[in-house]
């Protein structure tokens, strides 16, 4: 038999507690058929009823486990890209301490929140990367993580469209049928974004779906550059602003959802929980030696117990 919890200090203060009250009242039956010369008849056994539905009470709390048997378990994963923008723009502090930074913090988080599903991270800018293949291992994810700045790339513009084929390509290449299809994250604020993006998405192949994780602010800010801001050509400064409309749009041609950061919103637990509801891809079956808790059987035969003590009287003394 296995048992869900060890005896512990609730359990033995219940014991105890028992033990004296019951003794307490043996010792004034015994005091009250002294005085009045009476032969107990049934004491002990209301004592033995007793004691037998609380021990059965304790029993069913440690929660007893028996009747072995094998069970099939079926291992499920999801293939999860973080497509991450490193342009310029990710360098805006309208969030603090900057766009880019908030969202590594977040989507660690959102890391944390879904063990035993595979993540990769491809960066762009006007070019993709792939920082990070697939994987199950969190701790390297979030090395990979903690490495990346807004000046990786060390490129101007916004090319979302690289890194999503960056990823078909690498799955394409690769023969493992679970790789065929996954779930793509964008992470941006929409700045800049090529024209290609919107036929680039229209033509995902079947079984990945895109979301859009949208970071920044409507007001927006200046963007940084060495000990000051970047400028155009008319030397005006570059101020750049979450394009909402522009990641709704491609959330939704992407079989998608947005989700945003902001002052406002953190829709990461929201994101969280659409991710592990999404189709995932079986992985392995596996049989597993379990037992089922039987409380139950105990606690009912205590009930029972309890019901006979309740409607069954005697005569304690006799006189």
């Amino acid at each position: 038999m296995i048992w869900y919890r060890s005896i512990g200090q609730l359990e033995i203060i219940f014991i105890c507690l028992f033990g004296l009250f019951y003794l307490a009242y043996i010792v004034r039956i015994l005091y009250i058929a002294h005085k009045l010369k009476a032969v107990m008849s049934s004491l002990y056994l209301k004592l033995v009823l007793r004691a037998s539905y609380f021990s059965l009470m304790i029993v069913a709390l440690l929660g007893p486990s028996f009747g072995d048997f094998k069970k099939e378990v079926k291992s499920v994963s999801r293939n999860i890209w973080f497509i991450i923008d490193v342009s310029p723009s990710m360098k805006c502090k309208d969030l603090q301490p900057s766009r880019l930074e908030k969202l590594k913090f977040e989507t660690e988080n959102l890391i944390n929140s879904l063990p035993g599903e595979r993540i990769g991270i491809v960066l762009y800018s006007q070019n993709a990367f792939m920082h990070c293949p697939l994987t199950y291992d969190q701790e390297s994810l979030f090395l990979f993580l903690r490495s990346i700045n807004a000046d990786i790339l060390q490129q101007k513009g916004s090319n979302p469209s690289a890194a999503i084929n960056l990823i078909l390509e690498h799955n394409k290449n690769n023969k493992d049928e679970s790789n065929q299809k996954g779930i793509l994250v964008l992470a941006s604020d929409g700045e800049d974004f090529e024209e290609t993006l919107e036929q680039t998405v229209i033509n995902l192949p079947k079984g990945y779906n895109l979301h859009v994780l949208g970071v920044g602010t409507k007001t927006g800010d200046r963007i940084p550059e060495g000990k000051g801001f970047l400028r155009d050509q008319a030397g005006k400064y570059v101020t750049t602003t979450l394009h909402k409309d522009k990641l709704i749009h491609i959330a939704s041609i992407g079989k998608g959802r947005s989700f945003w950061i902001n002052e406002e919103e953190n829709d990461i637990p929201l994101l969280s929980e659409t991710i592990r509801q999404s189709e995932g891809t079986y992985v392995e079956t596996q049989k597993i030696d379990t037992t089922a808790n039987k409380y139950l059987y105990f606690l009912l035969t205590a009930f029972l117990l309890i019901i006979t003590d309740t409607v069954v009287t005697v005569n304690t003394l006799k006189l």
